[in-house]
């Protein structure tokens, strides 16, 4: 899929790599930023263990992962492996926030 990195709102997909709490997605051709809105969707190694994971998409800068409104996550909303997840950046607040928590 190609990806424009200068556009807002742009979305992406790819399959997890690192662990189920450092999270890394690589995008090809890859994001050299992250706009504010940028949504990203891939497919998770298994469950969070912990309510502060991590993404870091194409290499850049890894950003806790939250609930819609900066919430902490709980143990298990990244459901499981193979699950699709979709996070949104929110560039104010410098984090990913999960769209369709289990």
């Amino acid at each position: 899929m190609s990806v424009n990195a200068s556009t807002a709102n742009t979305r992406s997909w790819g399959a997890a790599g690192g662990t189920v709490d450092a999270i890394t997605v690589t995008l090809v051709p890859a994001l050299l930023t992250i706009p504010d809105g940028t949504l990203i969707s891939f497919r998770a190694l298994g469950a969070n263990a912990t309510t502060t994971p991590n993404l870091s998409v194409s290499g850049l800068t890894a950003r806790t992962i939250t609930k819609l409104g900066g919430a902490a996550l709980v143990v298990g909303d990244i459901p499981a492996a193979n699950a699709e997840v979709m996070v949104r950046y929110n560039l104010a607040n410098t984090r990913w926030e999960l769209l369709n928590p289990a």
